[in-house]
């Protein structure tokens, strides 16, 4: 029997011309037929690279030298983005984006390819109908919520890629400018009153992450900082300081979290000044925003998102709509004006109040929230004979579960609305309510987070009408 040799060796450097972006933003090259992987490349680089783990049936490298770079390659504007020329110095960088070394043009053109690759090879769908994705007016300094972890001696950032290893920034571009000075600011108080940060490894110190919200349409901002302690010393003197630098801070909180562990916020929150919570606008519609609220981070792309859903949904005023996973109420409020009665379907009970309080605000009176688990109540609602023509669904990157889908099958919707930040988890969930004579009839990419390899997306699904086979009853002889 013939020995199988393995192509590389982990340390051997080959060269290799990248083919194309996977998802979670690797690049994919193949060397002799054999697949590697290597993060930071673009399509169409001819690089050198360095084997650094091998498997079965496939390699990861790093790039060690670009030898002819693609023409879609373009120089990092951030300087924290991984820098080659810089990489002998500088081993780690900063993991929050995947794709500044890339033009956008390419970046859009292949999150449009990976949404079709994922319903071709996942799902197997054939003759898709996969719109061009619909990109961010602003491909940087569009989020409108950033979260810094905060380490030993006050470094602050996010990790680098893989690790725990926290870069230290003064700058992120992907997040406003104003976010940017107000975090300077902060951490220069911080250390003016020697308040010491986190260090995950022992659980101690203080200040372990730094939070900044911003309502990109009203111009205000909330700043939390979250803590290991109740105890905070000076912590009014500082949001007085920030709050007379900054007049956007209309709200300065306290989030603590005692526990050893990766969720960022704790149960507890207290105002240390200002309100309790900051609101966003989206069209007329207004909504409030809490420490913990969930709430699309790219403001201007959300107002797509929505409207995208709201064109699918072909609303003409009689329908009974249900929004599954409804979180602050956002796109049931969108859909409301649209529709006979929206009903939203979420189990965070501190959600549901949120999506209560923008249903008050936005003096709207044909929505109403049901709080628990979307299969239970979805199962609810068909015992009691509801019928809903629509059914809108955004859960999370994990899909639905079979039994969510199921639940919805039985509640026989006309259409169902599929938002999902996960190509891979809405092929799996397509391909199942394809099984129960449901059809993809077309979907839209939406381009919520550029510079990034996340994609978002809005799938159109119509119930099938089966016919049914007619026999002819035989005349007894």
């Amino acid at each position: 029997m013939a020995t199988l040799v393995k192509p590389l060796e982990i340390k051997e450097k080959v060269n290799l011309k990248i083919e194309t972006l996977i998802f979670g933003g690797e690049a994919l090259a193949r060397y002799r037929g054999f697949t590697v992987f290597l993060p930071y490349g673009c399509p169409g680089d001819e690089v050198e690279a360095e084997v650094t783990e091998m498997k079965k049936d496939f390699a990861r490298a790093r790039i060690t030298k670009i030898l002819q770079p693609s023409n879609n390659r373009i120089k990092p504007p951030c300087p924290f983005f991984y820098q080659l020329e810089e990489q002998v110095e500088r081993k780690l960088f900063c993991g929050g984006c995947d794709w500044q070394h890339i033009n956008y043009e390419t970046q859009l053109k292949f999150k449009t390819a990976m949404v079709k690759d994922a319903l071709t090879y996942i799902a197997r769908f054939k003759n898709l109908n996969v719109l061009d994705i619909i990109p961010s007016d602003s491909p940087f300094n569009y989020r409108n919520k950033m979260q810094l972890k905060v380490g030993l001696h006050l470094i602050c950032g996010f990790y680098a890629k893989d690790t725990h290893h926290i870069i230290d920034i003064d700058k992120c571009l992907i997040q406003p400018e104003a976010a940017n000075e107000i975090l300077a600011l902060a951490r220069q108080l911080l250390a003016e009153h020697e308040l010491p940060g986190y260090d995950e490894e022992t659980h101690r110190g203080l200040v372990r992450h730094i939070i900044i919200r911003a309502g990109m349409n009203t111009n205000q901002c909330m700043l939390i900082f979250v803590t290991k302690e109740k105890d905070f010393p000076n912590k009014a003197e500082i949001a007085a300081k920030i709050m007379a630098a900054f007049p956007q801070v209309t709200s300065v909180i306290q989030n603590i979290n005692k526990a050893k562990t990766n969720v960022i916020l704790g149960e507890d929150t207290l105002v240390i000044a200002g309100k309790p919570k900051i609101q966003e606008k989206i069209k007329d519609l207004v909504f409030d925003i809490s420490p913990t609220s969930f709430f699309q981070t790219n403001t201007g792309q959300a107002k797509k998102l929505y409207d995208t859903v709201v064109d699918f949904a072909g609303l003409t005023g009689t329908e009974i709509v249900l929004d599954v996973y409804s979180g602050g109420g956002a796109i049931a409020l969108y859909l409301a004006p649209r529709a006979q009665k929206v009903i939203g379907i979420e189990s965070a009970q501190s959600a549901v109040k949120d999506a209560m309080t923008n249903t008050e605000w936005n003096k709207i009176e044909n929505v109403e929230f049901r709080l628990g688990e979307a299969e239970l109540v979805l199962n609810r609602l068909h015992k009691q004979q509801v019928k809903p023509e629509v059914i809108v669904i955004d859960p999370p990157r994990k899909g639905c579960s079979p039994k969510v889908l199921e639940a919805i099958v039985n509640l026989g919707p006309k259409r169902i609305i599929y938002v999902s930040c996960e190509p891979s988890t809405l092929a799996r969930d397509l391909q199942i309510l394809g099984k129960r004579h449901y059809k993809l009839e077309v979907v839209q990419p939406v381009d919520m987070f550029p510079q990034t390899a996340h994609i978002e997306c809005v799938a159109k699904i119509e119930k099938q009408v089966t016919k049914v086979k007619e026999t002819k009853e035989e005349v007894p002889k």
